[in-house]
């Protein structure tokens, strides 16, 4: 509960007459110290992001999708936020969450991977090219080539032509559970990437992070946008 000079720093509502030798500070000052209480467990990175200057509005969470292959500027800058925080507040313990729906993204992820090998399939394409999201991103679903690609791969495979969205198509290409595989893999990579950039790039001691996805269940009822949820706890209390 200290700010950023290691004080304890808040405000008393006083009301009445404090000469009256009835006035009493203690109902007030325990009063107060529980409402900062409550502040404090029901969002303790908000509560000490705006204790140490910071902007509290952008500690609940990291929005992301799912499926990019990199985090963004505005990404980056949260957690180096967070990476402050800690560093002023050792004793802490950082926990990311990473979390999504689990069935809207595979039908995403089917649509991806087949973007991805279409853009590997070009004649002029460097076998090694890496792709990045944004890249992949720049191919339309209604693209005449890429519709042509996604039919002729269904042909290739046995399968008929429906009379269906080139999304839904490209679902047809792949086995349901072979795509989830890959797909929570990617999820558990990042957490490695991420955990790694904190430790390198930005000296946060791996004792102060706990970096995960949430259990495939909760991926299978989460019904809002992806992101890294961020909490903070004392060490051998984390989730």
């Amino acid at each position: 509960m200290k700010d950023k000079d290691e004080k304890l720093n808040f405000n008393l509502p006083v009301k009445g007459n404090m000469k009256d030798p009835k006035f009493n500070y203690s109902q007030i000052l325990w009063q107060t110290v529980g409402n900062l209480m409550l502040k404090v467990a029901l969002s303790p990175v908000k509560f000490l992001a705006g204790a140490l200057g910071m902007n509290a509005e952008k500690m609940e969470k990291i929005n992301l999708n799912p499926l990019q292959t990199s985090f963004t500027a505005e990404q980056y800058s949260q957690l180096n936020d967070l990476a402050g925080m800690i560093k002023k507040k050792p004793e802490m313990v950082l926990e990311l969450t990473q979390i999504a729906n689990l069935h809207d993204v595979i039908d995403d992820y089917a649509l991806y991977k087949t973007k991805y090998s279409y853009l590997y399939s070009m004649p002029d394409t460097y076998k090694n090219t890496a792709y990045t999201f944004e890249e992949v991103q720049t191919i339309a679903d209604t693209d005449r080539d890429f519709v042509e690609y996604v039919d002729s791969m269904l042909s290739a495979n046995g399968k008929s032509i429906p009379n269906i969205a080139v999304k839904e198509k490209s679902q047809l290409l792949y086995v349901p559970d072979s795509l989830e595989n890959e797909l929570i893999k990617n999820l558990e990579n990042r957490n490695v990437f991420l955990k790694n950039y904190m430790k390198t790039s930005l000296d946060i001691q791996e004792k102060n992070l706990n970096i995960k996805t949430a259990a495939k269940d909760s991926l299978k009822i989460f019904k809002s946008n992806a992101h890294y949820k961020i909490n903070l706890s004392m060490p051998g209390t984390e989730n």
